[in-house]
């Protein structure tokens, strides 16, 4: 029995679950037109993916390190880069330097040239896997110029591409603004996924809750991103399942990415975690129903987290995906994952993909 037969079997997640539904009292064809739950603890194991997480330059090198050993899941990782004592910091797996050994480039377009000539390299490093990460800040030379090379070895190596691409704070200046700009399209262009996410907004948003955080938020988002998509693909401890295949479908390199994530603890703990993830800065409820695509990630401690629970969180976050005629279809992707390391009862992180750019 396949994942999409099997949830319709499930009475405790609503038996208006068909692929397509068109259960409306209207007759009107709903806004989520494909919800697929993942595969059951007692399905077929799949196999388990390669996924590798690819650091572009100097910021992403730094998120790359702070999460060195604590990435689960992880075959290998992956670091380049255009400053070699900046990329002798890094604690990486595998580092290739991006350099002519004569010249060090000094602006994007000679970094991209010399990127173009280390394919070779750049290929050798990262081919191997099913699903890459690449993680870069956009606005400086390496992580502009060099990740959406890295991006197209990946496409034509067949390896589903999710990349983070971290824009400056406004401090740094409208010019450094633009060149970003530019990197996040051409990135969005080739990744199949391409979430952009705000250095400001997420300072912004530590300020405000007075958060005190072991790793800086950009690290922490990147967590999440990473563990939002892997822990439903590889994780033992699951109730629902997925497999790569799922993420390929989910995830569209048409418009932008955005993630949201939440957690909570005591009474209705599941309810507050997602709208906790749906209210995030970094998604918000214009961006998720304007979405073509969302994958959750539900987990909970394994005293609590339920297919109960799987299901009223699912149905809550499709409430605001029914809101908006803007998209006449959404590719609805969820999961539930046992985790006995949290130190709240549940938490909540939403990817929502094929975000209209604006």
């Amino acid at each position: 029995m396949d994942r999409r037969t099997f949830i319709q079997s499930l009475p405790c997640l609503g038996a208006t679950m068909a692929l397509p539904t068109f259960a409306f009292a209207d007759g009107t064809r709903p806004k989520v037109s494909m919800e697929t739950a993942g595969q059951t603890a007692k399905s077929t194991s799949m196999p388990e993916p390669r996924i590798g997480v690819i650091a572009v330059g100097g910021a992403g090198g730094t998120i790359l390190s702070e999460l060195y050993g604590r990435l689960p899941y992880l075959t290998h990782s992956t670091a380049i880069d255009i400053d070699e004592g900046a990329l002798q910091r890094v604690a990486a797996d595998r580092k290739i330097l991006i350099d002519d050994s004569m010249v060090r480039p000094g602006d994007a377009r000679a970094a991209s040239l010399l990127a173009k000539d280390a394919r070779t390299r750049i290929a050798d490093a990262v081919t191997d896997l099913d699903i890459a990460f690449i993680v870069a800040g956009m606005g400086g030379i390496a992580g502009t110029a060099i990740s959406p090379i890295v991006a197209e070895i990946l496409r034509k190596n067949q390896v589903m591409t999710v990349a983070a691409a971290f824009t400056p704070v406004n401090s740094e200046g409208p010019r450094r603004h633009h060149i970003a700009v530019d990197g996040m399209l051409a990135l969005g262009d080739i990744a199949n996924a391409t979430f952009r996410i705000s250095n400001d907004v997420l300072c912004w948003h530590v300020c405000q809750r007075d958060l005190l955080l072991w790793a800086s938020p950009a690290t922490t988002t990147f967590e999440r991103l990473y563990r939002g998509i892997t822990e439903p693909i590889a994780s033992s401890d699951y109730l629902l399942r997925h497999d790569s295949g799922s993420l390929r479908e989910c995830m569209s390199n048409d418009g932008s990415s955005a993630i949201g994530y939440g957690c909570a603890s005591g009474r209705n703990a599941a309810e507050d975690a997602a709208r906790k993830a749906i209210a995030h800065p970094l998604l918000g409820e214009d961006r998720l129903n304007s979405a073509s695509g969302v994958w959750v990630l539900i987990e909970g401690a394994p005293e609590f987290l339920k297919l109960r629970q799987i299901g009223e969180i699912k149905d809550l976050i499709r409430e605001f995906l029914s809101v908006s005629t803007a998209v006449a279809d959404v590719v609805f992707f969820y999961g539930g994952i046992r985790n006995k390391a949290m130190e709240v009862d549940f938490r909540v992180t939403i990817l929502a993909s094929g975000i209209p750019l604006g």
